[in-house]
């Protein structure tokens, strides 16, 4: 079974609300922001080089990716990191990890306080298409 994860802002997310937009950055330095992917749906997890079991999830994430790609899907799946510098992070997912996935992280901080209530660890939802919040499994 698959368990696909979205992290954002805890206060504001619950099943049927609209999910709040970001801005990120991905490893190049491009803008990317969730109201890029309106209408697909979007699959993010938080992750951390700290974290073990976030390693552990990416090629789960990455076969998943794969699997709806090839099967004509339109999911975007977007790893996001809060919790560490840009080049840090960056640096760490391509020579540890290596994905095709793509990586948004939070490089001047801004973004940050917005996270600031998360635990990364079990705060898990799904957004669909018109970006309603799903479900937020917790284990």
């Amino acid at each position: 079974m698959l368990i696909l994860l979205m992290t954002t802002l805890a206060s504001a997310v619950s099943p049927g609300k609209p999910a709040p937009d970001f801005t990120l950055v991905d490893k190049n330095g491009q803008v990317i922001k969730l109201s890029d992917f309106q209408g697909s749906p979007v699959v993010l997890n938080a992750w951390a080089t700290w974290c073990p079991f976030c390693i552990e999830e990416i090629p789960l994430f990455q076969q998943a990716h794969d699997a709806v790609s090839g099967a004509g899907g339109d999911v975007a799946f977007l790893l996001v990191n809060l919790a560490e510098p840009f080049e840090e992070a960056r640096d760490f997912l391509e020579q540890e990890v290596g994905t095709t996935l793509t990586s948004v992280y939070d490089a001047s901080s801004e973004q940050k306080q917005q996270f600031a209530d998360i635990d990364f660890d079990t705060t898990r939802n799904v957004l669909n298409r018109v970006y309603r919040v799903r479900g937020m499994p917790t284990t």
